[in-house]
C-alpha cells in the first residue's frame, strides 16, 4: 500500500509531528499543519489533551505551530520537508517567525528584506518591529492632527463663507429695493413733468390770453373813456 492508500489516523500524525521537530520555519510550519489536521479529527475539547499527551508540546504551543503554518504554510504540503509559502521566511527560527506574526502579512516579507532579520537576534527583532509600530503610530496620530485641524479649518471656512453668504444675499435684496425705488421715483418723475408739461401748456395758453386782453381793453377805454371817469368818481 503507498503512503496516499495510508489510513489516516491521530496515531500517524503524532508520529509525523514528532518526526520533524526542528528549529527552522519549515518543519515547524509541517508540524502545525498536521496539528491542525489531528485538532479536526479529534472530538471537540480533547485536542489539548491528546496533543500533550503524544507529543510532548502544551496547548499554547501547539496553537502558535497551528498559527504559524496558518500565516506561512504553502497549500502543497509534503510529508518531511519545509513547504513554507515564501523562501523569505525559510530559514527564520520558530521564535523570529512569532514575532513576525505582529506584521501585516502584507508587509511582512518586506519588512525581512529591508531590516536583514536573518541576522538579527529575537530581542532585536522585536525591538525593530516595536520601534517600526511606535513610529507607525507617530504618523496615525500626526494624520489624524492634521486631519482634525483641516476639519476645524473647514468648519471655520464653511461659517465664514455662509455669513458672507447671507450678507451677499441681504445686500442684494437691499439693492433690489433700492432699484425698484428708483423706478417707482422714475415713474413718478415721468408723471410728475409730464404733468408739469401739461400745466406748462396751459399757463402759455393763459398767458397768450391775457397777452391779447390789455388790448381789447385799451380799445374799449378809448370808446367809452366818459363811462370810465364817471365810474371812477362812483368809487370815489
Amino acid at each position: 500500500m503507498t503512503e496516499l492508500q495510508t489510513v489516516r489516523t491521530v496515531e500517524v500524525v503524532a508520529a509525523e509531528i514528532n518526526a520533524l521537530t526542528a528549529s527552522m520555519l519549515g518543519n515547524i510550519v509541517e508540524i502545525g499543519r498536521r496539528m491542525c489536521e489531528a485538532k479536526e479529527m479529534l472530538p471537540y475539547g480533547t485536542f489539548g489533551t491528546w496533543i500533550k499527551e503524544n507529543t510532548g508540546y502544551s496547548t499554547s504551543t501547539a496553537n502558535n505551530f497551528m498559527r504559524l503554518f496558518q500565516e506561512y504554510g504553502s497549500p502543497q504540503g509534503c510529508l518531511f520537508g519545509a513547504q513554507v509559502e515564501c523562501q523569505t521566511f525559510g530559514k527564520l527560527s520558530y521564535s523570529k517567525a512569532l514575532a513576525l506574526l505582529s506584521v501585516p502579512a502584507e508587509e511582512r516579507e518586506k519588512f525581512v528584506e529591508e531590516h536583514d532579520v536573518e541576522d538579527m537576534s529575537t530581542r532585536e527583532l522585536q525591538q525593530a518591529i516595536k520601534e517600526r509600530d511606535e513610529a507607525r503610530k507617530k504618523a496615525e496620530d500626526l494624520e489624524k492632527a492634521m486631519e482634525e485641524q483641516l476639519e476645524e479649518q473647514r468648519t471655520v471656512y464653511n461659517t465664514d463663507m455662509a455669513d458672507i453668504q447671507g450678507r451677499l444675499e441681504e445686500a442684494e435684496n437691499r439693492a433690489a429695493g433700492y432699484a425698484k425705488k428708483l423706478e417707482d421715483a422714475k415713474a413718478k418723475a415721468a408723471e410728475d413733468l409730464e404733468k408739469a408739461q401739461a400745466d406748462i401748456s396751459a399757463l402759455k395758453a393763459e398767458l397768450e390770453e391775457v397777452a391779447e386782453a390789455p388790448t381789447q381793453v385799451a380799445v374799449e377805454t378809448v370808446v367809452d373813456e366818459e363811462a370810465v371817469k364817471a365810474a371812477a368818481e362812483a368809487a370815489r
